[in-house]
């Protein structure tokens, strides 16, 4: 009858909550919505019943049952059995929990099986009291509680008075014994002790088993991005103190997927989850990173540091011919301490980052001479590099006489009359600085640019702990990070860099937190949490706010608040040209797709509720996310020109004639192109709710059990401004469909003519995200841990993970459709004999008719961007089989096999694709399905990918100043997808509407076979408080007090994907490379005679060797009967010509592995009343063992060949270069 009370009493309280809680959580949706327009709010308010109907279904559920709760994500519980010396049970002993920092004191009676649970505790030491009628008190200390995870503790009372006390020295269990979930957890003092070369913590997920950097390229490589047990880089989850850390912005400058940092000093524990986590993580399927901030205490404790590199003390890049300009200063201070002893607590930190390094470009320029309009030097082959040019007059070649006459003044070949050099395009290159490097006269790369970028941050972070009472716990915390970059241009006024590499780069990012746990009874808690991120990144140009144009002669040039600058000018040169013998002028002008503006904001609320009865221990809750992205990045935002020598070759001899200085000169422009300026304000929602059971069976098997719903909502743009060109590939038909709330934005004429040329119907849709998302993101999750014996442990799990936030960059998205974001071009045609003509734009006049007439009547071909009617959700299925033994000590091994099966995996090809091989000739654009449009972009969810592992693990926890984790992942990861925002080593789709998706399986971009780490941190038994001379200060200022940290990480190489550099599907779709023979066997013999064998391999010069390569057969009309086909040739009416692909499958070589060790050394300084002063040394790649990129991979020049390292050593990836690199640092403790 008890038992039937008690669980009528907890029904009765926890549905009153959840009643609250449903209010509450009603009550900040409508808040939120009133920012919503109203065609959106019925969709948002129907989804959220939805998701709050499964969120009370699972509380009633979980409540009617009986059952009990587990820990919070960035908390934990520590429960445990009290028994006689007898093994019996010991029923109502009174557990006493001390938070061993703040004093906060929580108690609990053990139930009828003497089982007792504290949950959820914050992470910290605890000290454990228990005492029973009849029997001695036990107490136990340092009982330290790690975030998410789950700590017994056995309590064994002996028969004796109560005022006695035993003190309990038994270690806990250092084995897992409680869950299934694979990864690591990183202590304080190991966060601090690792060597990390540019202190950001995020980098400790990679010494995860299982785990693998991101591929070269990958954007947010230099931000710690990892994949996880062959996920994408794109798919893990971070969380900081319990909320919503991740990061969508296109271009976040560090390219991280997350929005706050934390700094080392102020981290209480960092843990890395990859795989069988239970029910209450979600939102995507790779790892989930939990942080946890520090908190005050009782003592005021607090550190200061600074930390200094300087590029006097690193090695050179082995690529590199000097070592760039480097100074980084970081400093900073950690402070925390009680307001109120025992009830309020604030923990504080700030950090200022100052770095400086250089920048160095070899660039292209007009000599003086041609400045003038004299390009003689053009005719000189030792000028131009072998390549000497002769110009010609456009227009005069004739069907007679097919070479036009050469461009000459007075009878001087390869020079302008004054009478023709346009004034405004001369005045443009006399601004450009006079070359500097090289040989005299020589016409290329003749312009070193030397400068020196800046980039400063400043962040700090506030946590505020209240202990209202036994009952309430209170926590809040604010982040803030305010970041700039600033570069300098290589062409002064006239900039010249691209994009992220001039001007301006601001990024700020502010984080708030408010947490309140309350326990309604001993056994029933709920934890409230509220989220908000806020992310701003900004590119400017030099000059954003000033319309340089006119002070140049430059008319018809948009200009809006931040558009400032000059048009971007192309003469085909490049930028950054290196050694390039390519005599075309470095393009200049303010880069393209800048001013690029970027916001997001992410507001959270969360509500977990937690119950304890018997061996079950249950959590059901929701999260509710409304995410917010403002994207404003405009291709041609001031226009763009394009100068390409089209105006003086020789149409028969264009290799060795033409050149876009002199055309530019000659005000000849070829092509220019001109975007709208277009905001775009997306928004989309997330629901979750989840229910877990973790159900302990017996003394030695636990069960893991639940359940997590998902939903991710469309992007929704809050203006109506987007379209969806929706296909039906079965018949090659089309709808433009469009939000209702577009018809106030009526659709131009020009747009109007290009759908009805490809019959493509205009349709109005009520739904305004234009797509569905998939609802029944039901993932099932199930666990065991079985303790075989004291010493060994086997444990499994399996679930379903639902990721649905993975970052694809600012396309495909639907608001990039015409006519909401467009781009206007402005074509030539093409020269025939007697006729060249101009696209009709002057340098003096620019886009001044068609501003007046309207950008969106000029538009031709645009881009498509297109969501299917329903948008399948991503999801990974993830397994795992462990066995941990613990050996002497706390040493344990852990052997593992883990695997994973990808459904639906995000794949971005073109939309508008060819279904079928062309011959040679033939227009690509008018044999694409909707030719008056061009290829654009393609949301689509039909990848799959597969990813089996062992992973072994070996740590050791040691009293005595050793620690250690070392772990080896021998793995295999498979897709037939290439990661948005991928590497440079990543897959390109071939044809996906001819091939399918399937014919590009293999090696993932992240595919790393084998990979073995070694963390460990040793203190030297010497000096005070260690085993040797702990009782002399003098010695142990001499030799005492060191410490060494040692990180060493071994792997073998990625893979790359090997093309083809002939064309063969001419221009229809990409192309693998076929492959004859062993890439690392040397000698051999190639169908291409001017193929040169390696007679060694794995080396810089021929990682591989180049005759085991070949290009595919060209793809040819089908000849007419009885004519064979000529060499390498493949007809498309042969299997459709596919052999023009390349062979199945995806065609990879792997490149080189990654050997890297690096040191620490500090020694401890003991001061005045537990003051400390430490100094430390630091070396990053100590051994300076280069880490060779990927190779020249594609047939043709240079094919096998590397030619950098794979981190790179300038800008500001010097922050963690690949050569030798010292730190020296020092820090106060008090």
């Amino acid at each position: 009858m008890r038992d039937l009370k008690t669980a009528q009493t907890s029904y009765i309280a926890c549905s009153t909550r959840s009643t609250t809680l449903s209010k509450t959580s009603l009550q900040f949706r409508q808040l939120w919505n009133q920012s919503l327009s109203n065609p959106t709010q019925h969709l948002q308010k129907s989804s959220f019943k939805l998701s709050l109907f499964i969120f009370l279904f699972a509380i009633v559920s979980a409540l009617l049952s009986g059952t009990a709760a587990y820990a919070q994500l960035d908390q934990g519980t520590l429960a445990g059995t009290v028994h006689d010396s007898t093994g019996a049970s010991i029923p109502n002993a009174t557990v006493t929990l001390v938070d061993e920092a703040t004093g906060l004191s929580l108690v609990r009676k053990s139930d009828n099986e003497g089982i007792f649970t504290f949950t959820p505790i914050k992470i910290g030491s605890y000290k454990v009291t228990v005492s029973a009628q009849g029997f001695s008190k036990a107490e136990q200390k340092g009982l330290v509680v790690n975030a998410s995870a789950r700590i017994e503790v056995p309590i064994t009372l002996a028969a004796g008075s109560v005022t006695e006390t035993v003190e309990v020295t038994t270690d806990p269990a250092a084995l897992q014994t409680d869950n299934s979930s694979t990864g690591a957890t990183i202590s304080a003092a190991a966060i601090v002790q690792t060597p990390l070369v540019n202190r950001n913590p995020i980098f400790i997920a990679q010494l995860t088993p299982g785990v693998a950097p991101a591929a070269q390229g990958t954007r947010g490589t230099n931000g710690g991005d990892f994949s996880a047990n062959g996920q994408r880089t794109g798919q893990n989850n971070y969380i900081f103190d319990g909320v919503d850390n991740n990061a969508m912005l296109v271009d976040e400058p560090s390219g991280a997927m997350y929005v706050i940092k934390p700094i080392p000093e102020s981290l209480a524990e960092f843990k890395v989850q990859t795989s069988s986590y239970n029910a209450e993580l979600g939102r995507a399927a790779g790892a989930v990173v939990i942080a946890s901030m520090k908190s005050g205490s009782n003592q005021i404790h607090g550190t200061l540091w600074e930390y200094w590199r300087n590029d006097i003390l690193n090695a050179r890049d082995y690529f590199e011919a000097t070592k760039p300009k480097y100074r980084q200063n970081q400093f900073g201070a950690a402070i925390g301490g009680p307001i109120l002893k025992d009830k309020l607590f604030v923990f504080g930190d700030v950090e200022g980052n100052r770095v400086i390094f250089g920048q160095s470009s070899i660039n292209t320029v007009p000599t003086l001479k041609m400045r003038t309009g004299d390009f003689s030097e053009l005719l000189s082959a030792t000028d131009t590099g072998g390549s000497p040019k002769t110009l010609y007059a456009a227009g005069t070649d004739s069907s007679i006489n097919p070479h036009p006459v050469p461009l000459q003044c007075n009878g001087q070949i390869n020079v302008i009359c004054p009478a023709q050099i346009d004034t405004v395009a001369q005045g443009l290159f006399n601004l450009l600085p006079a070359p500097n490097f090289g040989a005299p006269g020589q016409t290329y790369s003749n312009y070193q640019f030397l400068g020196g970028a800046k980039d400063n941050t400043v962040q700090y972070d506030g946590r505020l702990d209240w202990n209202l009472s036994q009952k309430d716990q209170i926590f809040t915390k604010y982040s803030v990070v305010n970041e700039q970059q600033t570069y300098p241009s290589p062409f002064g006024i006239l900039d010249g860099s691209g994009f992220g590499t001039s001007g301006n780069v601001t990024d700020k990012a502010r984080q708030f937190t408010l947490s309140e746990t309350h326990f309604f009874t001993s056994t029933l808690a709920n934890e409230f949490r509220v989220g908000y991120n806020w992310i701003n990144a900004q590119y400017a140009q030099p000059n954003s706010n000033t319309d340089l144009s006119p002070q140049f002669g430059l008319g018809g040039i948009p200009f809006e608040a931040g558009n400032g600058g000059l048009p971007f000018f192309d003469f085909g040169g490049g930028q950054n040209l290196g050694t390039s013998t390519n005599p075309n002028p470095t393009s200049f002008g303010s880069a393209q797709y800048l001013p690029t503006n970027e916001f997001e904001n992410v507001a959270q609320l969360l509500d977990n509720v937690s119950k304890t009865i018997g061996k079950h221990s249950l959590k059901v809750g929701f999260n509710l996310q409304r995410i917010r992205i403002q994207t404003l990045q405009i291709p041609q935002a001031r226009g763009y020109y394009k100068f390409d020598g089209k105006y003086t070759e020789d149409q028969a001899n264009q290799a060795h004639s033409g050149f876009g200085g002199a055309d530019f000169l000659l005000d000849q422009m070829d092509t220019a192109s001109v975007s709208n300026f277009s905001l775009v304000h997306d928004q989309r929602w997330y629901r979750s709710a989840y229910f877990q059971d973790d159900w302990r069976v017996s003394a030695n098997l636990t069960l893991n059990m639940g359940v997590r719903y998902d939903y991710f909502q469309p992007f929704v743009e809050l203006d109506g401004r987007q379209a969806n060109f929706l296909i039906d590939y079965s018949n090659n038909t089309a709808t433009y469909l469009l939000p209702n709330a577009a018809k106030q934005y009526p659709l131009p004429q020009a747009f109007l003519n290009e759908l009805a040329a490809n019959n493509v119907p205009v349709v109005y849709d009520s739904n305004p995200a234009l797509t569905n998302a998939q609802k029944a993101n039901f993932g099932p999750r199930i666990g065991f841990a079985y303790s075989a014996t004291d010493k060994l442990v086997v444990r499994g799990g399996y679930g379903i993970f639902f990721g649905g936030f993975e970052n694809v960059g600012f396309s495909p998205n639907l608001a990039l459709n015409a006519p909401f974001l467009f781009t206007s071009n402005f074509n030539s045609g093409i020269c025939t004999p007697g006729n060249c003509a101009t696209n009709g734009l002057t340098l003096e006049n620019g886009f001044s008719a068609a501003l007046s007439a309207g950008l969106s009547n000029f538009i031709t071909t645009p881009g498509i961007n297109m969501y299917p009617k329903t948008l399948k959700t991503a999801y990974t299925q993830g397994f795992n089989l462990a066995v941990q033994q613990q050996l002497a000590g706390n040493s344990t091994v852990t052997v593992a096999y883990v695997g994973a099966l990808g459904v639906h995996i995000t794949s971005n090809p073109s939309a508008n694709q060819i279904p079928n091989l062309l011959p040679p000739g033939a227009s690509v654009q008018n044999a694409r399905p909707f030719n008056q449009f061009s290829g654009g972009g393609l949301e689509d969810n039909e990848g799959s990918s597969n990813f089996n592992s062992l992973q072994v693990t070996g740590e050791h926890r040691s009293k005595g100043g050793l620690y250690f984790m070392a772990n080896y992942t021998w793995s295999k990861s498979l897709d037939d997808t290439t990661q948005p925002l991928g590497g440079t080593n990543s897959s390109n789709y071939r044809n996906w509407r001819q091939l399918g998706y399937g014919f590009d399986y293999g090696p993932t971009a992240t595919d790393t076979r084998h990979r073995f780490v070694l963390n460990t941190q040793y203190q030297l038994p010497v000096g005070s408080g260690r085993k040797y001379l702990n009782q002399s200060r003098v010695l142990d200022a001499l030799v005492g007090g060191f410490n060494l940290s040692l990180l060493f990480r071994v792997e073998t190489g990625q893979p790359n994907l090997v093309t083809a550099g002939n064309n063969p599907t001419n221009g229809v779709g990409n192309a693998d490379a076929v492959r004859i023979g062993d890439p690392f066997a040397t000698g051999g013999s190639n169908p291409d005679p001017s193929v040169v064998c390696a007679t060694k391999t794995r080396t810089v010069k021929t990682w591989f060797n180049p005759c085991a390569y070949t290009n595919p057969p060209v793809a040819v009309a089908p000849p007419a009967p009885g004519v064979p086909l000529g060499p390498n040739q493949v007809s498309i009416a042969d299997n459709g010509g596919i052999a023009a692909y390349g062979p199945p499958l995806r065609q990879v070589v792997y490149g080189p592995g990654y050997n890297r060790v690096d040191l620490s050394l500090s020694k401890t300084f003991l001061l005045w009343h537990q003051t400390s002063l430490d100094f430390r040394a630091d070396l990053y790649n100590a051994l300076n063992t280069p880490t060779y990129g990927p190779p020249n991979t594609t047939v043709g020049s240079g094919f096998g060949q590397i030619s950098s390292t794979r981190f790179g050593g300038s800008g500001i990836a010097a922050e963690s270069p690949d050569a030798r690199v010292a730190q020296f640092s020092g820090k106060f403790h008090f």
